[in-house]
């Protein structure tokens, strides 16, 4: 759910932007996020191009009596000799329309049945670029893949001055009965996740994204707490050009009791912001 406008602009703007569980590019169980690479951006028609490098880890599996460690698939990919656990898929967000289309180019797994045979890989990268060169993207990277990692803060250049951006995380108990929400978000978020014989469990967490101090963008989600799970919330990639700015962020759900394997995360993405006039 994204807001009316493209663009979000700071200026007289009475609030946050607040937008809700979206379009996301999302992976289940004990694999990782390894690096994000920007492709290209072009702001003016909301298109993302992204690089998105995966890998499986070892876990514990004790989903049953007979509780065992699962490793990684060595899938034998090209070019994958010094990183046998790893994957590829690019992606091309179009943020205007609210879609986002995947292609696996090599898929990280712990079953060998799930490797990606040579002749798929080589057709779903064809068509990746197909779909890039269609929408005049770029299909490799000027700025060279980096390790993902948590943002806490950006200074982008805008002009002669640099803007700063701040991320804060909050969890909300919106199930909370004796609670009465005070945000529009969180009435909606209690419509979505409190109705269940189990919402009780369920719980919200946010991303505030402040522009020179001012709320500019604010994203929820909900979660289930049961067995010990939680949520984080974070800024780990983005993309500018010019006074406008997209923020790729990373929602991780861990397993808790359940282990690595019930965990999971996935990438949205923001609206393009606006730094200034």
């Amino acid at each position: 759910m994204f807001a009316a406008a493209l663009f979000v602009t700071l200026l007289g703007a009475p609030g946050p932007v607040v937008v809700g569980p979206g379009e996301a590019f999302g992976v289940q169980g004990a694999i990782a996020l390894k690096s994000l690479q920007v492709l290209d951006f072009d702001a003016k028609r909301g298109l993302l191009a992204l690089k998105v490098r995966t890998t499986a880890l070892p876990y514990h599996d004790a989903s049953s009596e007979d509780s065992s460690d699962v490793a990684p698939a060595d899938c034998g990919y090209a070019g994958f000799q010094k990183t046998p656990y790893d994957g590829v898929t690019l992606l091309l967000w179009d943020l205007e329309r609210k879609n986002v289309e995947e292609w696996v180019i090599y898929r990280a797994t712990h079953n060998a049945k799930d490797c990606t045979a040579p002749a798929v890989s080589k057709k779903n990268l064809a068509e990746a670029k197909a779909a890039l060169e269609k929408a005049k993207l770029k299909s490799t990277g000027e700025a060279p893949a980096e390790p993902v990692e948590r943002l806490e803060a950006l200074r982008l250049p805008l002009g002669e001055r640099k803007v700063a951006l701040t991320f804060a995380q909050q969890e909300v108990e919106i199930c909370d009965g004796e609670r009465a929400p005070t945000e529009v978000w969180e009435k909606e978020a209690r419509r979505e996740a409190c109705q269940g014989p189990t919402s009780a469990m369920n719980q919200a967490v946010t991303l505030l994204v402040n522009i020179d101090k001012r709320p500019a963008y604010l994203r929820w989600d909900t979660y289930e707490t049961g067995y010990g799970r939680s949520a984080e919330f974070s800024v780990v990639q983005f993309a500018s050009s010019g006074s406008k700015v997209v923020l790729i962020e990373q929602l991780r759900l861990n397993g808790g009791m359940a282990g690595e394997a019930e965990g999971a995360w996935r990438l949205s993405c923001s609206p393009i912001l606006e730094l200034g006039p």
